[in-house]
């Protein structure tokens, strides 16, 4: 690791909601002696705190590494990062950092490898739901964005083929599975519209 080495440093004085738990930074000086790296972050009071990186580079609680072709702004390619597996490091505040960057763009599903994550708008996303991006997501239309029907899609087609797939009669096979979605999130997260917006489009899928 050496000097400009872009980290993450946890805010000691994060309050509430409208402070960033997770501030930006870089490495400012390496002491080779000591085999240790220092950061220093200015909070909102002017108070200056300096954090020291181990010789082993293991990240510490407070400090995790961060991309450094990331920047403060809310123009930059986290938008496009629909899987968060996809991140180079994948700790909380490239995760809080991510969403954020998406939901301020109103792209409020992300993916984490095969789970969606939702966060709820608390407010009418214009488009989001319309009936042409139904049509889309029932028509298997390939490289959409994360979507609750993308979610319902794919098990709309998993049931189906389990139903049509062919075998001789006197091949047995065990019986079909359930299939189930799982919805969960704390109270007010949206999962009573989710389980709607999955039942508008099973009854749709169903119909074709």
């Amino acid at each position: 690791m050496e000097i400009g080495t872009a980290v993450w440093i946890k805010n000691k004085h994060y309050k509430n909601d409208t402070d960033d738990l997770w501030i930006a930074t870089s490495i400012f000086k390496k002491d080779k002696f000591e085999g240790k790296y220092y950061v220093t972050v200015t909070d909102g009071e002017g108070e200056n705190s300096v954090y020291c990186l181990p010789q082993d580079h293991q990240e510490l609680e407070d400090l995790k590494f961060r991309n450094p072709l990331r920047s403060n702004d809310h123009s930059a390619s986290e938008v496009e990062v629909g899987n968060l597996v996809d991140l180079p490091f994948l700790n909380e505040p490239e995760i809080l950092f991510c969403l954020k960057r998406r939901f301020y763009k109103d792209i409020i599903y992300t993916y984490t490898g095969k789970i969606l994550i939702s966060i709820n708008p608390l407010r009418e996303i214009p488009g989001l739901y319309s009936e042409n991006i139904l049509s889309q997501f029932s028509h298997d239309v390939k490289n959409l964005s994360p979507h609750v029907w993308n979610v319902a899609n794919n098990t709309y087609k998993n049931l189906k083929r389990r139903l049509t797939i062919y075998h001789p009669p006197e091949i047995q096979l065990p019986p079909i599975s359930n299939f189930s979605i799982l919805i969960s999130g704390e109270s007010g997260s949206g999962k009573t519209e989710s389980s709607k917006f999955i039942l508008k489009y099973m009854i749709k899928a169903g119909k074709q």
